[in-house]
């Protein structure tokens, strides 16, 4: 809280300048530095103020009076005027502009961190920018938080991605397989965003852990449908007849191994309780991506694998036939084979002689 003071029209009669009510208010309320006194090493200084009873509440500011050029007591109320207000306990800057920080705790039982700033930047944000020319407007706090960890959390996953796909490439001998087997992560996603969709909840940087831990259960369930696919191959069996015949013999077990995850973790996904709150994003991640992310998964994989081998097959038929183009085979003909043209049947000369 904070009082302003403003002088009235009387206040020149009584020839009492701004400058005399802050001189005479600080002296009686902060003090006036009257003497000092040395104790030991130490140097202390000595004010003159009010009584303490004195200077407690408004009404105490109002009953002082102020000493005119004349020596003339009046009160404060005669020559200025009170007006209440608020202002910062302190004033900080940075590069010569003035710096304040409004903080706010969330009620996560009504609204998120991530949905509270987004409200903030779309409609009181611009309305600030627009009153006070010049300000300049930086989130803090936990999406400052969260944006540096996204930061990292890219980098991170990125280099995980590689990781996965140089194993992968090394376990199948191919580049395209370990395409197949980690387009399940997209594929996942889309069932943890169907999840927070139908939940109503929002998508936080606990949401983004629960999809990264989310890419290994789907990588696993999509790994496990190529290994068939590959040796009912090497037996001999044509690409549709081995897809078909690998995802029977792998349904029934991600179909449960899904389940029992999900259904491990839908009690936290539930819970109602205050500390379980910033864990359900986590847990809608992983649940619900594992749930939908499968159903598509057993769909998907299938299908994107019976397209790379027929595209390789389309591949390596081009590019025979070019090979074929560039390099004809030319067909030489033995001389022995070949009748002249002044040679004639035998039957037909005899027939000419007669």
């Amino acid at each position: 809280m904070e009082y302003t003071l403003a002088l009235k029209d009387d206040a020149r009669v009584f020839n009492v300048t701004k400058s005399d009510l802050a001189q005479q208010l600080r002296a009686g309320f902060f003090g006036v530095e009257a003497t000092r006194v040395q104790r030991g090493r130490d140097d202390v200084r000595v004010y003159v103020r009010f009584p303490e009873e004195q200077r407690q509440s408004l009404a105490d500011l109002l009953d002082t009076r102020i000493r005119t050029a004349s020596g003339q007591l009046i009160p404060l109320s005669t020559v200025a005027e009170i007006k209440e207000g608020l202002a910062p306990t302190e004033i900080i800057r940075r590069n010569s502009r003035t710096i304040t920080t409004v903080t706010a705790d969330v009620d996560t039982s009504v609204i998120t961190g991530q949905e509270a700033n987004t409200i903030i930047a779309e409609e009181l944000v611009p309305v600030l920018r627009e009153r006070y020319e010049g300000l300049i407007i930086d989130f803090g706090g936990e999406q400052r938080t969260q944006g540096d960890a996204q930061a990292a959390l890219g980098q991170a996953t990125a280099v995980a991605l590689f990781v996965i796909f140089a194993l992968l490439a090394l376990v199948f001998k191919s580049y395209v397989q370990p395409v197949i087997v980690m387009i399940a992560i997209p594929l996942g996603l889309i069932g943890a965003v169907l999840g927070h969709y139908i939940l109503g909840v929002s998508i936080g940087l606990l949401s983004i852990f629960g999809i990264i831990g989310l890419a290994g259960v789907v990588i696993n369930n999509s790994l496990v449908m190529i290994g068939p696919y590959n040796e009912y191959l090497e037996r001999g069996m044509d690409t549709r007849s081995a897809v078909i015949a690998g995802t029977k013999d792998r349904f029934r077990p991600i179909l449960l191994t899904s389940l029992t995850t999900f259904l491990g973790i839908y009690p936290l996904i539930m819970e109602t309780s205050t500390q379980a709150q910033f864990l359900i994003p986590l847990a809608v991640s992983i649940g619900y991506g594992v749930l939908f992310g499968t159903v598509i998964i057993i769909l998907a994989v299938p299908a994107f694998f019976i397209a790379q081998a027929h595209l390789f097959r389309t591949f390596v038929k081009a590019e025979v036939a070019k090979e074929k183009v560039e390099d004809p085979v030319e067909e030489i003909v033995e001389p022995a084979d070949v009748m002249p043209a002044n040679d004639m049947h035998p039957k037909i000369v005899s027939e000419a002689a007669e």
